[in-house]
């Protein structure tokens, strides 16, 4: 999935990001709901793989995280996206986080 990513990059611009697909959007989401201890692994193994071998900037990693987040967090709160933004910012390598609103 994320290499069909790599191959459309070209027609986008720098603040585009990457759809992962509702099921990978869910799991994170769970990830970060479920088990928010096991968070910042499992986010930094994905940073690593997109950096290493998709060669993807840290903008459009950190832009497609952080929708797939917002996509697979099933809730109502009208906080929503500001407290995922600040769990964001304190699980993503600091690389990342420069691109957080």
């Amino acid at each position: 999935m994320l290499c069909r990513c790599r191959s459309a990059l070209s027609i986008y611009s720098a603040t585009s990001s990457c759809s992962l697909g509702l099921p990978l959007e869910r799991a994170l989401g769970r990830v970060v709901t479920e088990r928010p201890q096991d968070a910042e692994a499992v986010f930094g193994s994905i940073v690593d793989r997109a950096r290493q071998e998709l060669q993807l900037p840290d903008n459009i990693i950190e832009k497609t995280l952080r929708d797939a987040v917002r996509w697979g967090v099933e809730t109502e709160d009208e906080d929503k996206e500001e407290i995922l933004d600040e769990f964001l910012r304190r699980i993503l390598p600091p690389s990342l986080t420069n691109y957080l609103p």
